[in-house]
């Protein structure tokens, strides 16, 4: 059968080979990976109907804050007297504190509001003033209770924040999902403001996340493979093939070839598998005299393999698809890989008559680690991904000389490689957060020796293009006090 006839034949079953690496393969992957994305709203809301702050300091009701008022308190009046005044106009107060009753206090004139001057009062001595069960409390700190997320690491972070913001005795009940704490009225504000940032960010945010691995790899043939026949050549010798069976080789005589290498070259490369025994014993005839040597080792001669014209082409592509879920704030892990086992140590342990020997063993750890942490802000809706990488393989297990009683150890040789990458994005819009991405370039010749410059060589291309994307869009779901 002919050649033209064998591929007309099989034409339903070839298939072509890129010239070259195709342009964004790895896009083309991605895209496919995160195709129906979309589909997840970026943002939604969610009102859950209850008030942030559960417990605040009741205010003075309205028929005492509306009272109109005439004083004036000298230097050397304290608390304990504007109390006395207050009782005199009909508005039962105490003071809870010896010390804060003995404070100082002093009003020259004025007129208005008896809430006016509460609250002026307060914010000059920095002490507090709650209705509570029918009398007015003055205090040094107002007491609040308010909502947080019921999670371990946000809550301390809360907790630890609020304390530096001015906050004093600090409870916080996972159990109820709540934080307690007092203020001074010069720091109210402040941190009545923090929490409701606190609050407004405190969403859910999913993480869609596809890990996308791509490895593409060329591989290019050509020419007459000098180094597979084991052959080369003088000037002004005779012939000689090697043995077929072993030892030194044998002399064997040919014929003339003339003064130069053409008609070698032409007949390699006019030589098919299919004639390969004919070939040997064409090119052993034509092979002698003055101008060649040409030695050919082991067994029988065959330009079967010698001759390379193969090309292939390879692409494999891995892809994990998943949904994280966390609050904001919170980190998520996640580990794709295995552990493998070897022994570490060995010992030897000998007396007069026996040796025990001992080995302990560990793991190697191989594969992909990627947390991340995303940091919602509800006043601009950008979310923040603070991402970790670490990309373990194991290369090889290398074997090391332990001395004479022990011998060798195989240890394993570990690539590690990792990086941080901080995104900042709105939510549901999609980015590469992560990558990595490498080629692995190999060129190998040969040909006869002294003949370097002459086109007689065989060449062996290989090109491996691996990239590793880590894709992520989050989306987001807030969360309305009332």
């Amino acid at each position: 059968m002919s050649l033209v006839a064998a591929c007309a034949l099989f034409a339903t079953g070839c298939a072509t080979l890129p010239s070259s690496f195709p342009d964004g393969a790895g896009e083309e992957a991605v895209a496919g990976a995160i195709d129906d994305w979309a589909l997840t709203p970026a943002l939604v809301s969610e009102r859950l109907g209850t008030p942030l702050v559960v417990t605040a300091p009741e205010a003075l009701p309205r028929r005492f804050a509306e009272q109109y008022i005439e004083l004036s308190l000298n230097r050397g009046s304290t608390l304990a007297d504007f109390t006395y005044s207050l009782g005199l106009m009909g508005i039962p107060t105490m003071v809870n504190d010896n010390a804060l009753a003995d404070r100082g206090v002093w009003v020259p004139h004025y007129a208005g509001s008896v809430g006016k001057l509460l609250d002026a009062i307060s914010s000059s001595l920095d002490i507090a003033f709650t209705w509570r069960d029918g009398i007015l409390s003055i205090e040094e700190r107002s007491r609040y209770v308010v909502k947080v997320p019921q999670e371990a690491e946000i809550m301390s972070a809360v907790a630890s924040e609020l304390a530096s913001l001015g906050a004093h005795n600090i409870v916080t009940s996972r159990g109820s999902g709540t934080v307690a704490f007092q203020v001074n009225k010069g720091d109210e504000a402040m941190v009545l403001d923090y929490l409701k940032r606190v609050a407004g960010n405190a969403a859910t945010v999913s993480l869609q996340v596809a890990v996308v691995s791509v490895q593409l790899n060329r591989e290019t043939r050509r020419g007459f493979d000098w180094s597979a026949m084991g052959a080369s050549y003088t000037r002004g010798g005779p012939v000689n093939f090697g043995g077929g069976n072993g030892g030194n080789g044998g002399n064997t005589p040919g014929a003339e070839i003339g003064d130069g290498t053409g008609e070698i070259l032409a007949l390699a490369a006019n030589t098919t598998a299919e004639s390969a025994g004919a070939a040997a014993s064409t090119l052993g005839a034509k092979l002698s005299g003055s101008g060649i040597e040409l030695l050919v080792r082991g067994g029988e001669f065959s330009l079967n393999g010698l001759l390379s014209t193969l090309s292939t082409y390879g692409n494999a592509q891995t892809t994990q698809n998943l949904v994280l879920k966390t609050l904001s704030g919170s980190p998520v892990r996640i580990r794709s890989g295995n552990e493998v086992p070897y022994v570490d140590n060995v010992g030897v342990t000998s007396n007069e008559n026996t040796s025990l020997g001992s080995a302990s063993t560990k793991t190697a750890r191989e594969g992909l680690t990627i947390e991340m942490t995303p940091i919602y802000d509800a006043e601009t809706g950008l979310v923040t991904i603070d991402m970790d990488m670490e990309l373990n393989s194991i290369l090889a297990f290398v074997e090391l000389q332990a001395g004479n009683q022990i011998g060798t150890l195989t240890q394993p040789n570990i690539q590690e490689q990792s990086f941080n990458d901080i995104a900042q994005i709105r939510a549901g819009e999609t980015v590469v957060v992560g990558g990595i991405a490498y080629d692995q370039v190999s060129d190998n010749r040969n040909t006869l020796g002294g003949l370097e410059r002459l086109p007689l060589g065989h060449r062996a291309d290989r090109v491996e293009r691996r990239a590793l994307f880590i894709v992520v869009r989050p989306t987001v779901r807030q969360y309305e006090f009332d």
